[in-house]
């Protein structure tokens, strides 16, 4: 059997109201992506789909006995504002930033036209064909930009937006053609109700689509992050041991040395002493190697050299001095040095006081000298 593509008049009203119901769906679904995603293509989208469902609203509106012509001046300004915000968004789509004012313009000039072709155009072809034109053009271009983007990615959903825009544009420049026939025009809204259907759900498919496409994005860069994190915890945690190790085999050092040697951090405060240290000074307890520890410095021929000390010691310069220190009931002669430590920035970051006393180094120079004029003679005796 022949499948007969002719509706009778009386579906024209109904046909309408299908073709109005997917424009509505569009208007809502594109509405929601540009809420979703902040593109302003969207919003120029949504613009034109709304004045093509007013233009599909005054359709029903004016049957069965037709338009006048005030309506057929309402309906091509309708028309008109489709085609130039689909232009516009399509041009937004593409990337291409034309000035707003040739907008502008271009809706003045189709205003002029839809006066013109309603009060003194007689044939239906001439009043509506340019327009229609005009908006098929929009179509098959917005066709163009979602056939650029499938090629930039491997999107479903561009292709099929694709066909339907093409196939849209197709159907509004056959429209001026058959609209004269009242069985025809009938098949026409169905058409064109099942290619909006169409560009719906074809759109929900390319959003879906990207969709993926970013959370795929993210789910490797999350991946990336924590691969990377891992290398940048592993090298701390390598440099880490390093600098303990090291820290380590200083602390040992300092503790084995045989001078006294104190760490204060910028209060002055004792973090830090050796056993030599406790040894010389005789202060062990923590009150003793409180900030105000220097004050336990004597000097009986020279007070002046203890209260050089004690401003060395809270000042930022290094300091050397030899004194006396009270140990008990004795005194000790001691060389003590005062040097400043700081942090990566420059900032005074603490001290480092180091105590030697002098009878030992006297009698290591003593040594010294000895071994010294051992070899002399050596040499001599040779010569």
């Amino acid at each position: 059997s022949q499948i007969d593509l002719y509706f009778p008049p009386e579906t024209l009203k109904a046909a309408l109201i299908l073709s109005l119901i997917s424009v509505w769906v569009l208007v809502g679904l594109y509405s929601y992506l540009n809420r979703y995603t902040r593109r302003r293509y969207f919003t120029l989208w949504t613009t034109a789909w709304s004045f093509y469902a007013l233009w599909l609203t005054l359709g029903i509106r004016f049957l069965p006995e037709g338009p006048g012509p005030m309506g057929v001046m309402l309906q091509q300004w309708c028309i008109g504002a489709a085609a130039v915000f689909l232009l516009w968004g399509s041009a937004q789509f593409l990337k291409q930033r034309e000035p707003q004012r040739l907008y502008a313009l271009f809706i003045g000039f189709l205003l002029v036209w839809g006066y013109v072709g309603a009060f003194h155009l007689k044939g239906a072809l001439q009043v509506y064909l340019p327009t229609f034109s005009l908006l098929a053009g929009a179509s098959f271009w917005t066709g163009w930009g979602y056939f650029r983007l499938r090629r930039e990615h491997e999107y479903l959903g561009a292709r099929l937006l694709s066909v339907g825009f093409v196939i849209w544009g197709v159907y509004l420049i056959s429209f001026p053609l058959f609209q004269s026939d009242s069985y025809f025009v009938s098949s026409l809204y169905f058409l064109s109700g099942i290619v909006q259907m169409f560009v719906a759900v074809s759109m929900i498919v390319l959003v879906l689509e990207e969709s993926r496409e970013t959370q795929e994005i993210l789910l490797r860069k999350v991946d990336n992050k924590e691969t990377e994190t891992a290398e940048l915890n592993s090298a701390l945690t390598v440099k880490t041991n390093a600098l303990k190790a090291r820290e380590s085999r200083f602390r040992a050092l300092a503790l084995a040395a045989p001078i006294g040697i104190m760490e204060t951090n910028d209060d002055g405060d004792a973090v830090f002493v050796n056993a030599r240290w406790r040894d010389i000074t005789g202060l062990d307890s923590k009150d003793d190697l409180a900030g105000d520890w220097t004050f336990k410095v004597h000097s009986a021929e020279r007070p002046d050299i203890r209260a050089a000390w004690a401003r060395s010691v809270g000042a930022d310069e290094p300091f050397t001095r030899g004194f006396r220190f009270q140990k008990g009931d004795s005194w000790e002669w001691v060389l003590g040095q005062s040097t400043m430590l700081r942090d990566d920035a420059g900032k005074l970051d603490g001290r480092l006081v180091t105590l030697a006393v002098i009878s030992e180094l006297k009698l290591e120079q003593e040594r010294r000298m000895s071994v010294e004029a051992q070899l002399r003679r050596a040499q001599k005796l040779e010569t």
